[in-house]
């Protein structure tokens, strides 16, 4: 099996109809007959996936017999966003450090500086935005390792803002959160990568996501027994923090059986 790229036009607008209408084009323009096309996949969205009025639906109007795929990829993403409020609110902070330090080329400049002196391998935070969800693990970590740098930074604010950053980076409870959420979405994106790439079969697709919903599964019976060595970086921060315990074990396992749930909702 070959596989080759099709082609890739711009859309002036992003109707279900103008969508159909260029695919059609091309297929008349290079004389391909809809017969030959097997199957679609699709991210998932309402105009692509609509059965009634979107992509799909036009697609079903002169092929009946191609049949419809939603992303596996996408799909996953969607399972890995059952994220609680807790969670949520730390994710959502962590961001918010990294897009202040680097919002301005003065708070860069200071915090690279910073850095530099302090002998830090990394000299500034990873930006992160919904459309770079994969590089979610990468920005959970960096915040880790430059945990003293950013924290040194913050307490020369005098905003409420970074007061509240300040005392977030301070908290034993919240970082320990971090190191779980990064040692949580490393496993992610190594799943998501692995999904990637040519000619992907797609049961071995599905062999993958049936084995890290396995182990997800394994990872939260582990930690209901009070095993928590499964997440590296947040073991490594309870071993820096004399008589230390994790403090939300209860919530781990509570989330952990919520993505293993949402994949079986999302994969059945």
């Amino acid at each position: 099996m070959k596989e080759e790229y099709l082609f890739a036009e711009p859309l002036a607008t992003t109707t279900r109809g103008d969508m159909f209408r260029m695919l059609e084009a091309f297929l008349i323009k290079h004389e391909l007959g809809w017969e030959r096309l097997v199957g679609v996949c699709t991210d998932g969205a309402s105009s692509m996936a609509g059965c009634r009025s979107g992509f799909k639906a036009f697609v079903k109007d002169v092929a009946q017999h191609v049949s419809f795929a939603y992303c596996m990829i996408h799909r996953h993403a969607l399972a890995m966003k059952t994220l609680p409020p807790g969670l949520r609110e730390v994710l959502s902070d962590v961001v918010k450090i990294g897009n202040h330090i680097r919002e301005s080329a003065t708070n860069s400049r200071i915090f690279k500086a910073m850095c530099e002196e302090m002998g830090a391998n990394f000299t500034v935070p990873i930006l992160h935005t919904e459309e770079r969800w994969l590089l979610r693990g990468k920005v959970l970590n960096r915040v880790i390792q430059l945990r003293e740098e950013i924290a040194l930074f913050l307490e020369r604010g005098c905003t409420e803002k970074e007061n509240q950053l300040h005392e977030n980076m301070q908290d034993e409870l919240f970082m320990m959160k971090v190191a779980y959420l990064a040692d949580l979405f490393a496993e992610v994106n190594s799943l998501k990568l692995s999904l990637q790439g040519n000619l992907p079969m797609l049961h071995m697709a599905c062999d993958k996501v049936a084995a890290f919903r396995r182990k997800i599964h394994l990872h939260q019976r582990r930690v209901q027994d009070g095993y928590m060595t499964t997440f590296p970086e947040m073991m490594t921060l309870l071993d820096a923090m004399p008589d230390s315990e994790c403090l939300f074990h209860k919530a781990i396992s509570t989330h952990l059986l919520a993505i293993s749930e949402a994949i079986e909702h999302y994969f059945a």
